[in-house]
């Protein structure tokens, strides 16, 4: 049986069946633990709001699960979930405020809680909607709410970069001299596949590092649970460009990346915060994401879920007591990690237990499988790269390559991250406008806001002590 194209179903009607990413998000969010988040851009500047909802709605040609409810269909014996398409695209929401808030980044954190706290039912609702805020001063904010099920925080990116050319297009009468740019520079470059090792190997191996680094005794973050359920988002910009280049070069002397630098620092913070309270931390798994799009073809990695894949880092308390011998171990066992292609087996372990757990009624499904997936780790480490780089020669210079449409400049970014159930939080990376964001998302139902705070200035500092 040929699967239809998402632009044939449209025209047909017939539902598109979901890829085993995207199943793998509703398993995730079966028991409650909502998969909504958003990416929001303050705007300054004059607005024809006319002309930005006709580019967003030109845009979504590329992108129909957009205007798409999920259905169950049939897969031959199977059940599976499907896409049923209208081909009505998504209106942009104008929304007026009467006061420019002073803190824009506390102010759309708190106006969009109440919808990344729920749990969407998207057999009714769409999984993506578009909102302009309009505040006095010509000053506006865009925010994309979306179900990962639907889009990953790159193709996000990559629709606001084509909508924004087409805006741009109206407005001026021309196109931007950005036109093409890619959403962040992780999905520029060419595909770079790896060979793993055979998977009866991986295996073996995956059992001898649990036998020594128990996922049942990973070191989590000492912490009360907020009654508040949701999420609680800290943000540090560092704006100082000499004190990003030391981070990275600081990374890169050892033959590393930025992401190991974090990666190390979280594991001493760990160790500080959970010894003042004197807990057991001997064991810890952190995770670090890698992007699974330049380390295998295109066609195995075309999908609607997140195109990363997870690896775990596991140390124990000797492994972390002195700090750069520590940053060198965790360089050292990424790129062992990565060689073997611990990432590419998971991720295809992942997709397999889905696609074979279709034989299970759909009732049952996410009951019996989410256990496979729900592995507990201390922390998440990962870097998004350049929020619309600019590119020379085929790789991202570091710099934002969009800064203004129409006559609108961009001003900053905002966005709202998930951390899975058994996990207390992580942290994201992304430059963007010449600073570089770190985005601590902590689940209020693993640790209290206080204390997400007072963790997430450990880590930076902990970074910071690599200078």
């Amino acid at each position: 049986m040929t699967e239809p194209t998402l632009h044939t179903a449209i025209t047909t009607r017939e539902p598109t069946y979901l890829d085993a990413a995207s199943e793998g998000i509703l398993i995730w969010e079966h028991e409650g633990f909502p998969q909504t988040d958003y990416g929001a851009f303050s705007l300054c500047g004059p607005c024809d709001v006319e002309a930005l909802d006709r580019a967003f709605q030109e845009a979504q040609a590329d992108f129909p699960t957009f205007h798409a409810n999920l259905v169950p269909c049939r897969r031959g014996l199977w059940t599976v979930w499907g896409w049923r398409f209208d081909p009505k695209p998504i209106a942009l929401e104008v929304r007026d405020v009467a006061e420019t808030p002073a803190d824009m980044e506390a102010w759309i954190h708190a106006e969009m809680a109440p919808a990344v706290a729920q749990v969407q039912n998207l057999q009714t609702t769409l999984p993506v909607r578009l909102i302009l805020y309009r505040f006095p001063n010509d000053r506006q904010m865009f925010v994309f709410l979306f179900h990962h099920v639907a889009v990953d925080g790159g193709g996000f990116y990559n629709f606001f970069a084509n909508a924004l050319r087409i805006y741009h297009r109206l407005v001026t009468g021309r196109e931007p001299a950005w036109a093409g740019v890619a959403g962040m520079h992780a999905q520029a470059g060419a595909v770079q596949p790896i060979t793993p090792i055979p998977l009866g190997r991986m295996l073996r191996e995956m059992l001898a590092e649990w036998r020594k680094y128990p996922p049942w005794r990973v070191a989590q973050i000492v912490s009360r649970p907020n009654p508040t359920p949701g999420r609680k988002i800290v943000r540090f910009v560092i704006e100082d460009r000499a004190m990003q280049q030391a981070l990275r070069e600081r990374a890169r002397r050892d033959g590393g990346s930025i992401t190991d630098l974090f990666l190390a620092a979280s594991q001493g913070a760990l160790d500080d915060f959970n010894g003042a309270r004197g807990a057991d931390h001997e064991i810890m798994l952190t995770g670090m994401a890698v992007n699974q799009r330049l380390r295998r073809p295109v066609e195995e990695t075309s999908t609607q879920g997140n195109p990363m894949g997870g690896i775990g880092i596991p140390s124990n308390s000797a492994e972390r007591r002195d700090p750069e011998a520590l940053l060198r171990w965790v360089i050292a066992e990424r790129k062992r990690k990565l060689a073997a292609g611990f990432d590419y087996w998971l991720s295809w372990l992942g997709r397999n237990l889905i696609s074979y757990g279709r034989v299970l009624p759909l009732g049952i499904r996410p009951r019996v499988l989410r256990p496979f997936f729900d592995v507990r780790i201390s922390f998440f480490v990962t870097n998004l790269g350049v929020v619309l780089p600019r590119m020379e020669n085929g790789r991202p210079t570091g710099e934002t390559a969009i800064r203004e449409a129409g006559r609108m400049e961009l001003v900053d970014v905002h966005t709202s991250v998930g951390a899975t159930e058994k996990n207390n939080g992580a942290l994201i990376l992304r430059t963007f406008l010449d600073r570089l964001y770190l985005v601590f998302p902590f689940g209020r139902h693993k640790i209290t806001d206080e204390d997400a705070e007072a963790f997430s200035r450990l880590v930076l500092d902990h970074a910071q002590r690599y200078l």
